[in-house]
């Protein structure tokens, strides 16, 4: 019968012997020969380990999403103007129903004063007529937001964030060495 819990035994383990090696009756010479085949050793099968194809993807993946976010952002701060706008109300009869409907007015670096389009999908719960709140709008069209952190940073972050978790998996995953009976 085979000892499998002597130091032996854990050590022939440590230098890549095989399973079928383990179960022949010990002897001390077949630790001085060379293995043939690749074994991941007992303290590295603690650690999380991904194919190489896998960990490459993953940096990839994670750097064209780092590049996504920064181009969004590159692309804001070029193209985007902000404006000061005014919360207003007004009402709007719908099938007999009056609703309250919340509008911003603002200028355009032209003069022209026009309306956030969508304005209660940005606007802060908190917000009342009157209040004054920043606008962020394209001057080539008629795209306008309402300036908040999600409005206008929500995506921008989202893909710099997913991008980083992606590469650092990429990155600081062990790599997986093939096992080779040997």
């Amino acid at each position: 019968m085979v000892n499998l819990n002597t130091s032996r035994h854990f050590d022939a383990v440590r230098q890549g012997a095989s399973l079928a090696e383990l179960t022949q009756p010990f002897s001390a010479s077949r630790l001085d020969q060379p293995s043939t085949g690749l074994m991941l050793r007992p303290r590295d099968m603690n650690r999380f380990t991904l194919p190489e194809v896998i960990r490459l993807l993953l940096v990839a993946l994670g750097v064209f999403s780092m590049a996504v976010g920064a181009l969004l952002t590159i692309m804001f701060l070029i193209s985007w103007r902000t404006s000061e706008g005014t919360v207003e109300s007004s009402e709007e009869v719908v099938q007999g129903k009056t609703n309250l409907i919340r509008t911003v007015r603002y200028t355009r670096i032209n003069a022209v004063q026009t309306f956030v389009p969508f304005a209660e999908e940005t606007l802060p719960p908190t917000a009342r007529p009157g209040d004054h709140v920043k606008v962020v709008y394209m001057p080539s069209s008629k795209s306008a937001v309402v300036y908040t952190f999600s409005s206008v940073w929500g995506v921008p972050a989202s893909a710099t964030a997913l991008g980083l978790v992606l590469a650092s998996l990429g990155l600081f995953t062990h790599r997986r060495d093939p096992v080779v009976e040997g």
